[in-house]
């Protein structure tokens, strides 16, 4: 199941009166998080300018649209300096399959052939006492692909 930092924040919002039992059967979960949350110059600079504008952390979907609108802007642009027609679906879509950039996520490229984002990694987590403890992290742009993270034992539910 997917458990990101968002998760515990719907709980506050639309379940406060549950909240206590809510996190109770949460506890010892096993999940997956998005990873990274913000990557290099172009996320720091993305959350900064983010938290002035709005006086609020991003949200990790909210990086993701900037990432992809980025993603349109510049491909559209490119097509226009080099004449191509971006009204055209085909060409559009190639176009934007062929991009390889440094986003706000991190790197923003696809898998050949594919609409799935082929650098893109998630942590494995465990929900523990109301906090997320990261297991392992998924990076395909590392050689080593799994990182341990914070070296504590997994707690399972019913624990």
């Amino acid at each position: 199941m997917w458990i990101t930092l968002e998760t515990l924040d719907y709980i506050d919002f639309y379940y406060v009166d549950s909240k206590e039992d809510i996190l109770k059967v949460m506890n010892g979960a096993i999940g997956l998080d998005y990873r990274p949350h913000i990557v290099g110059e172009e996320g720091n600079t993305f959350s900064a300018d983010f938290q002035a504008a709005y006086g609020y952390p991003y949200s990790t979907f909210g990086m993701y649209v900037y990432d992809s609108m980025f993603l349109y802007a510049r491909t559209i642009a490119g097509m226009t300096e080099r004449g191509e027609d971006f009204n055209t679906g085909k060409e559009l879509t190639d176009s934007l399959r062929a991009a390889d950039y440094s986003g706000a996520s991190g790197k923003v490229k696809f898998a050949e052939g594919t609409n799935n984002r082929s650098a893109f990694g998630y942590s494995i987590i465990n929900f523990v006492d109301g906090e997320f403890i990261k297991v392992r992290e998924y990076d395909p742009l590392n050689p080593n692909m799994f990182i341990d993270s914070e070296n504590k034992p997994i707690v399972w539910g019913g624990d």
